[in-house]
């Protein structure tokens, strides 16, 4: 409505961490030390919005990105993958009354996914796809009584 303001809550949230795991061990099938090394950078952040806009409409949203980088080496094979996702969706619900509500939104994930190495140090190897979904829905919400209601959507 004209006039009301928005109000509601915006979170935030970032993440990133760092592993480098190397270690070199025995193993009965082979006469040397068999080595893993394994080192991943992850970072991922989100953001969202809770809140009225007006009298009668709620918005929800919320936007994610992640970017993960995994190097594994394992005694001669070599890999290197990395994954980037984004994640978007929101959601407008409009209460006209406690007997009946309306809501509509749309969602969308992408994922980007690339994996690349060598086999014994010889045999290259690569593996990658990308993947995108998106979705929209409507549902409504009467109550007929307080022991009878519908959810069609």
């Amino acid at each position: 409505m004209a006039g009301v303001p928005a109000t509601g809550l915006f979170k935030l949230y970032s993440a990133f961490d760092y592993i480098n795991f190397n270690v070199a061990q025995e193993d009965i099938n082979f006469e040397e030390l068999v080595r893993l090394n394994l080192k991943n950078y992850n970072w991922y952040t989100n953001a969202s919005y809770d809140g009225f806009l007006g009298d009668i409409t709620k918005l929800t949203t919320g936007i994610s990105y992640s970017n993960s980088r995994n190097d594994l080496l394992f005694n001669t094979t070599d890999i290197s993958n990395t994954e980037m996702t984004f994640h978007a969706k929101a959601k407008i619900k409009h209460s006209f009354s406690n007997w009946f509500k309306i809501s509509y939104g749309a969602e969308y994930f992408s994922k980007d996914f690339s994996e690349e190495g060598l086999v014994e140090q010889t045999v290259p190897f690569i593996y990658d796809f990308t993947e995108n979904i998106a979705a929209a829905f409507t549902e409504t919400d009467i109550f007929f009584s307080n022991d009878l209601a519908a959810k069609v959507g």
